[in-house]
């Protein structure tokens, strides 16, 4: 019973130099390792690139579209000015911002990953198209909403303190003020404020039979986008350990029965690329008509007309994929995506089947 008692203990000693030893000879993986996702990259990027080629340049059109809108507004500056242009400004500055993420993952070929931030893109869209709606009285709520995102974030973060080493509690001061502004704009918005989407309700109860609801699926409703609900969901599933998400084959890939890829893939990316651009657009258009100008109406038009053409040029790369397995990918499907990630190795393909165990 001793000896094997001592087992566990030898062993926890040895992991010291097991991580030293790691350390020491990564330099030869790393660098292959390296080479190896660089080159899958150019070939990613020569398959998508009249598709990525075109979402860079409405995604250029839709900066250049807020950063003129918010010019405009600042050289016109009024501090009675709505709160609706700033607050939709903030937006589609954020929504540029997660647009450049979704090109990045796509290019390094991860399709769930780009698909995951298109989740936040609609998210956004949905909200910017409400506020535009209800006007300024809904840009107010959603901006005190704030203090309700606080005071959560605050209650959560007392929770779990106590168990982050080299975290420090939150000072009487901090807690007292988080309080006194969440207890300010309930007071001013009223009971249901403090709920997830609260700041829409007063909006959605004239117009919502669920009256009194006021998560994503009320607001899409109300602004005509819930059509993206089977789209969100979907998004959703490799945001959460879900069983469907964890089991299926990614990124629309054909199944692979003896492993599971752990790396990228070229598959995939129409949906996380064209679904960015609707939403980017949608926002940018909203943004540059809440003061329509002839300029601002020429610049959504062409925005909707780029958006469309960058979704046949998706869709156009999707279906090459699909017809010639991995074949304009310059690889071939079967030589392709499997022969690469087996060459990868542990990077892209953890080859352990149902019912066995890892060693």
């Amino acid at each position: 019973m001793e000896a094997s008692a001592e087992i566990p203990r030898v062993l926890l000693d040895r992991a010291p130099a097991i991580a030293a030893g790691v350390r020491r000879d990564a330099r030869p993986w790393l660098r292959e390792h390296r080479a190896l996702r660089h080159s899958y990259r150019k070939e990613i990027e020569k398959h998508w690139r009249r598709a990525f080629d075109l979402y860079e340049v409405l995604l250029r059109m839709c900066v250049d579209a807020g950063s003129d809108f918010a010019a405009a507004r600042m050289a016109e500056s009024d501090p009675k000015e709505p709160v609706i242009g700033p607050v939709i400004t903030r937006i589609q500055a954020r929504a540029c911002r997660i647009s450049e993420e979704v090109l990045d993952l796509m290019r390094a070929g991860f399709a769930e990953g780009a698909l995951a931030r298109w989740r936040a893109l609609h998210e956004l869209s949905v909200v910017s198209s409400f506020i535009a709606k209800y006007g300024d009285a809904a840009g107010r709520g959603y901006l005190d909403h704030r203090s309700i995102d606080r005071f959560r974030a605050m209650q959560e973060y007392r929770r779990c303190q106590p168990r982050l080493e080299g975290y420090e509690p939150l000072t009487a001061d901090e807690i007292a003020i988080a309080t006194d502004d969440f207890n300010a704009v309930i007071e001013i918005h009223g009971k249901g404020f403090e709920k997830p989407y609260g700041w829409a309700l007063p909006f959605l109860k004239d117009s919502d039979p669920a009256r009194g609801h006021s998560g994503l699926r009320a607001l899409e409703a109300d602004v005509d986008l819930d059509h993206f609900r089977a789209h969100y969901q979907h998004a959703s599933q490799p945001v959460h350990s879900t069983a469907v998400a964890s089991m299926a084959s990614p990124d629309l890939m054909p199944d692979i029965d003896d492993g599971s890829l752990i790396g990228p893939s070229p598959w995939g990316l129409a949906d996380p690329g064209h679904g960015a651009l609707i939403s980017l657009t949608l926002i940018s258009t909203t943004l540059a008509t809440l003061v329509p100008t002839l300029g601002s109406v020429v610049n959504a038009k062409a925005m909707l007309m780029l958006c469309d053409q960058a979704g046949e040029e998706f869709l156009g790369a999707h279906h090459r994929l699909e017809a010639g397995g991995s074949a304009g990918f310059g690889l071939g499907w079967e030589r392709g995506v499997i022969a690469m990630v087996r060459r990868i190795g542990r990077y892209a393909l953890a080859r352990l089947p149902l019912g066995k165990k890892p060693i």
